[in-house]
């Protein structure tokens, strides 16, 4: 498998990690939409990718032009199922909701063993009931994600970013629930001293 063959959109993100629960690290690619490559005894498994688009079975929403379903892409077990295999956290920054432009959203896509499928994919906002905030036009939220096991039980928290938020200033949002709101937060500029306009805050996530 060579990365010319993942034909697409460019792609703004990658990550790795075990989907199907085979202890071998499979790659996602990010951007307009998920293309997913397997890995099997020799590397890489030839031919073309899996697509998982909004418009796949079991995900929210439709796949629009511009909404950037991938644009930041994070692998890790999420879910804590038993299952062995890893979760995709998909940032999807430039969702609408309406009138509200380039709100954003994130989607929980489940691994599984017989890899990503789509179903039990679970798509949250700042709309969404329990996440603090309010989706606002320009906001980006999902630019960026980030996966952390915070208190170190064996499962990921996703951590996403809003870079947009308060007019630039930006925010991130913490969420213990993994695949539920239930316990976010959000931890916004003037919690480090900084409310000036396009700070960014959120807009990277070191490793």
């Amino acid at each position: 498998m060579r990365l010319s063959d993942l034909t697409g959109p460019p792609a703004d993100t990658v990550a790795l990690g075990d989907l199907n629960g085979d202890h071998r690290a499979d790659l996602v690619v990010g951007g307009a939409y998920h293309r997913i490559v397997y890995s099997g005894l020799r590397g890489l498994v030839p031919g073309a990718p899996q697509v998982i688009t909004q418009d796949t079975p079991g995900v929210p929403g439709s796949q629009e032009a511009g909404d950037e379903f991938g644009r930041s892409v994070s692998v890790r077990d999420v879910d804590g199922d038993g299952d062995g295999c890893a979760d995709i956290v998909a940032g999807i920054p430039y969702e609408d909701f309406g009138r509200v432009r380039n709100a954003g959203t994130f989607a929980v896509v489940p691994g599984g063993r017989s890899g990503v499928t789509g179903a039990g994919t679970k798509v949250f906002s700042q709309d969404s009931t329990g996440v603090p905030g309010t989706a606002e036009s320009g906001d980006a939220f999902g630019s960026t994600t980030y996966l952390v096991d915070g208190n170190g039980d064996g499962r990921a928290e996703p951590v996403v970013g809003a870079p947009g938020e308060d007019t630039g200033a930006g925010a991130f949002w913490v969420f213990p629930g993994r695949t539920t709101a239930r316990g976010s937060y959000a931890v916004t500029a003037r919690a480090f001293g900084t409310v000036a306009t396009g700070a960014g805050l959120g807009s990277v996530f070191a490793d």
